[in-house]
């Protein structure tokens, strides 16, 4: 058999469809038939093994431009990071200014955090990174308020 007489039964039984009133199966078989065109003289059976042959060809994959981390910002933020957590106020300051800049994608972030916090972790997103550096540093500063209350109590 043809697809052309293949197209020919598609294109009747479209109509039926659409006739009893199912315009969504009707509109399937329409976009089988667009498949179809331009491939009237070809046997079914050619048209199936090529078919065959492409669905089981491994797919390619997609190339993606990878952009090189930025280790000149990275370092910058984490010595400025480590400089400001001493100094109350200024921490927030600079991670605000790590937040919005558009130099630190997620790359940057992720590596930031991970010299910041001292651990290779990985994350899903930017947020999550700097969430952690943000997180890290709450920690740090509640640590340090604990141990100065314990030496205050044990004077």
């Amino acid at each position: 058999m043809k697809i052309g007489e293949l197209r020919a039964l598609i294109k009747k039984l479209g109509s039926l469809q659409s006739a009893c009133g199912a315009k969504g199966q009707a509109k399937d078989f329409a976009a089988v038939d667009e498949l179809l065109s331009g491939r009237e003289d070809e046997e079914i059976e050619e048209f199936v093994a090529e078919a065959k042959k492409a669905l089981q060809a491994k797919p390619q994959k997609q190339v993606t431009k990878t952009q090189k981390l930025n280790v000149d910002v990275v370092t910058a933020y984490v010595e400025r990071l480590k400089a400001e957590n001493t100094a109350k106020g200024q921490f927030e300051n600079v991670f605000q200014e790590m937040c919005q800049s558009k130099l630190v994608r997620k790359a940057e972030a992720v590596a930031i955090a991970q010299r910041f916090i001292g651990a290779k972790l990985s994350f899903k997103s930017k947020k999550d990174a700097l969430d952690k550096i943000h997180s890290a540093y709450v920690q740090e500063r509640l640590y340090e308020s604990k141990k100065r209350t314990i030496e205050r109590m044990a004077i």
